[in-house]
């Protein structure tokens, strides 16, 4: 998960200030004015200093996650079964039932969160026509689960976990699943190239749309 820079300097100060209140406050020899200063400033100083570090090792260090995770055995299995490929930023991708599926391992650095994230990509058109968002409302409402997600080009779910990742017995049907909503309603597949070329035509479409 990717943060702006001035979020990632709130997490780090609101990090910084707990641990800081719990040095401070119990300290008798301090006045509260003297506690409340420290309180505040502190933190401050701590950010300014800390968050730059932490915002640009952001990117290697969740590298490092994704590709430490593709030894497991759920991407491995993705590898031998569907001939998915690794990518040098550690992502895997492939296809299944000619669909573009791309996954990956992911975390969030200030909630102790991980997931797995697949998102299965088709070509935002049928018939010269954009999808309608009556197609998108449907499959948000009947894959109501939050792990799932549907937008005009993408399918993505997120399969939270603790300490071992989701099997593939369970990611694999639910990729599977979403792939037969696309077929029974025509939605074709499309090469990722073509998906990301596709993309600012998409947006300014669906930045129109809002506007209606």
């Amino acid at each position: 998960m990717q943060y702006s820079f001035f979020r990632y300097f709130l997490l780090t100060y609101f990090a910084c200030l707990a641990p800081v209140c719990v040095g401070v406050l119990p300290k008798d020899d301090l006045s509260w004015q003297e506690k409340t200063g420290l309180i505040l400033l502190l933190p401050l100083g701590l950010a300014i200093v800390l968050a730059p570090i932490f915002y640009g090792l952001h990117p290697k260090l969740h590298k490092r996650h994704r590709r430490k995770k593709l030894k497991k055995q759920l991407f491995q299995t993705f590898i031998k079964t569907h001939g998915f490929t690794i990518l040098e930023d550690g992502f895997l991708m492939g296809r299944i039932d000619n669909y573009g599926v791309v996954m990956h391992a992911e975390y969030s650095d200030f909630q102790h969160n991980k997931w797995i994230e697949i998102q299965v990509i088709f070509n935002p058109k049928r018939a010269n026509n954009y999808i309608p968002n009556a197609f998108v409302a449907r499959m948000i409402r009947k894959f109501s689960e939050k792990e799932v997600s549907w937008y005009i080009n993408s399918v993505i779910i997120k399969k939270q976990y603790n300490l071992k990742l989701p099997k593939y017995e369970i990611i694999y049907p639910l990729v599977k699943r979403c792939i037969s909503e696309l077929k029974a309603n025509h939605i074709e597949p499309i090469s990722y190239l073509e998906w990301k070329a596709l993309i600012p035509t998409t947006q300014n479409y669906l930045d129109k749309q809002k506007k209606v």
